[in-house]
């Protein structure tokens, strides 16, 4: 078997050394080929450079435009949500994108830290539909040309407590 497995390598490296013979006299003069490579090389350096610059290019200017749109946001605030919750603004915050609400703990006689710990599942899954219907398409794809998060920080109005429901990209 082990004269097998010779004859195996040696045939291999015979092809191998065939193919690259082959190979060397099918070009004419190695300098053309050597400067037509590096030519070549040099053609895909730049394609590659002009490629990555064009997309931090649009990269920008669809995080301009998302500043945009959170300065649109912010002066129609402060947004009624429903009749215990106002939505009190929005901003960029490291990247992401995070709109502040608050909510009337008072009213409804329960802390935000009592209402997240039994219901942060259902509001983050509502908040992932209404991400996902039409109207807010626009947004998100310019928070996915950004690579901009979604975070939705609720504070209590009475407790002062802050919770914070995120929303990654890839969930939506």
């Amino acid at each position: 078997m082990s004269t097998i497995i010779r004859f195996m390598r040696h045939t291999a490296a015979v092809a191998g050394l065939l193919c690259l013979t082959l190979a060397l006299a099918s070009c004419s003069d190695k300098k053309d080929q050597g400067k037509e490579a590096k030519e070549y090389i040099q053609d895909l350096k730049r394609q590659v450079k002009e490629k990555r610059q064009a997309e931090k290019q649009a990269q920008q200017e669809a995080f301009e435009r998302l500043e945009r749109e959170v300065l649109i946001l912010n002066a129609q605030c402060p947004i009624n949500v429903d009749q215990f919750t106002v939505c009190s603004g929005c901003e960029i915050e490291d990247g992401d994108v995070c709109y502040y609400y608050v909510v009337d703990e008072e009213s409804i006689s329960v802390s935000i830290s009592t209402i997240m710990e039994s219901g942060s599942a259902n509001i983050k899954q509502n908040l992932i539909d209404n991400l996902r219907q039409a109207k807010s398409q626009g947004l998100l794809e310019l928070c996915r040309q950004c690579g901009a998060n979604f975070i939705y920080r609720y504070g209590g109005q009475t407790t002062g407590e802050v919770y914070d429901i995120r929303i990654s990209l890839d969930e939506i």
